[in-house]
């Protein structure tokens, strides 16, 4: 006879398999089946231990296995004030251990966790070989990069929003795209591959547009906020060579 456990979550099911990724502040419910040749094992204490992405314990969670032979346990991921930190963003590691006539069983369950859906960058096409837009002329034309670390496919609101040099609002295209990131034939970190998708949207120049350097920025909503939506991840942030562009007066 074989005694076992496995957690499961988000498509971590099986030995030591990972799950789907999480953002900062998501609540993450853990479940461990406890069996014995098979056979589930109600009323057995199993504990859990949850690692943070520096690899430092985050914290401890316990609880019975139910009439099905499950432990549930749920926490939710910390967000500090520092938007980069290290034991936030990342992979995380949830052990579950139990014993089973003094046989101690356990399984392991890596995730990430960071933005699930984000705009990392827009760049401007410019037209011809030239390094700007002319006003009554051209048509902006701009590449969004867009990054998935999620599983799971996700109906995400793609939002470009461009901007003059005296902050008007100069043009806007908002659609709704499918994206999802790779599952490897490997557990654990490494075992997801993200999804990099690239839309290329158009916008005219309008008339009130001032000249000058301009910024076009990129976001990823669940929908738009007058229906609800919200924020995915962080919107793409302007350099000197993505996000950043001119506008010239026609000759």
């Amino acid at each position: 006879m074989t005694c076992t456990i496995s957690i499961q979550r988000h498509g971590g099911q099986g030995p030591n398999a990972h799950s789907d990724a999480f953002s900062p502040q998501d609540n993450v419910t853990l479940y461990a089946k406890v069996t014995f040749g098979g056979d589930k094992i109600v009323n057995k204490l199993v504990v859990f231990e949850v690692d943070n992405a520096n690899g430092t314990k985050e914290t401890l969670l316990q609880n019975y296995t139910d009439s099905n032979g499950i432990a549930t346990v749920m926490f939710r991921i910390p967000m500090t004030d520092n938007l980069t930190d290290s034991s936030i963003f990342g992979w995380w590691l949830a052990t579950a251990q139990a014993d089973v006539d003094n046989v101690a069983v356990n399984d392991t369950m890596a995730f990430q966790v960071g933005w699930k859906v984000q705009v990392t960058s827009v760049t401007a096409n410019f037209p011809g070989s030239n390094l700007f837009y002319l006003k009554y002329s051209d048509i902006m034309n701009f590449t969004a990069t867009v990054t998935t670390i999620s599983e799971q496919p996700t109906n995400v609101l793609v939002s470009i929003d461009a901007y003059d040099a005296s902050s008007y609002p100069i043009g806007e295209v908002a659609m709704f795209e499918n994206v999802s990131a790779t599952r490897n034939n490997i557990n654990g970190p490494g075992g997801t591959t993200p999804g990099v998708f690239t839309y290329t949207v158009t916008m005219p120049i309008p008339d009130w547009a001032r000249v000058g350097t301009e910024r076009v920025v990129g976001y990823t909503l669940t929908a738009l906020p007058a229906k609800g939506g919200v924020p995915l991840g962080p919107e793409s942030t302007p350099t000197a060579t993505a996000g950043l562009f001119t506008i010239k007066a026609s000759p």
